[in-house]
């Protein structure tokens, strides 16, 4: 029973997740301000340090290409909804993985996955610029220089919210049964 209600509050949260990284970024989108302050990025980094790696890369990898469709941002045409949905699987994954997997230290969790994260843009963008015949290197370091806004708020905002929810529901008090 302990498993069913773990994997129910795990899908739960998941969804929850997902629906935050849809609806960010349209509040951030009415003042253009999407690609400066990453708003889909924050619920997806946020899931990879609380929920399963298997949901969290699912949240990642899908709430760029649901956006896309429902909204029209990240753009389908040229590919920004698919390269973000490597990125952002990468997002949910890398937390995963070294906080609740090898247990490592939150802040360096989270710095590690940012470097990596920019990285990966960096990556991608430079390959796209390459088919529209644009300078890679300006056009990558632009995506990346524009999103710092972001990534300082990620690196206030993602702790206090982990450890404010771990504080909450993995170290409240059992109730006591009344036999």
């Amino acid at each position: 029973m302990r498993t069913n209600h773990r994997s129910a509050t795990n899908v739960a949260l998941g969804g929850l997740f997902l629906a935050l990284a849809l609806a960010l970024p349209l509040f951030f989108h009415l003042f253009g301000l999407g690609s400066v302050f990453l708003p889909m990025l924050l619920p997806v980094i946020t899931a990879g340090f609380l929920i399963e790696w298997q949901t969290a890369v699912s949240v990642g990898f899908l709430a760029p290409l649901l956006s896309a469709f429902l909204t029209g941002m990240p753009p389908i045409v040229p590919p920004i909804a698919f390269m973000m949905m490597v990125e952002l699987a990468l997002l949910g994954l890398m937390p995963a993985l070294l906080y609740r997997k090898l247990r490592m230290n939150l802040y360096v969790t989270l710095v590690v996955t940012l470097i990596v994260n920019r990285g990966m843009v960096f990556l991608l963008r430079f390959i796209l610029a390459q088919f529209f015949h644009i300078p890679g290197l300006v056009y990558s370091l632009a995506v990346i220089t524009a999103g710092f806004p972001g990534i300082a708020i990620q690196l206030i905002v993602v702790p206090i919210v982990v450890r404010s929810i771990e504080q909450r529901y993995r170290t409240r008090p059992r109730a006591q049964s009344h036999s």
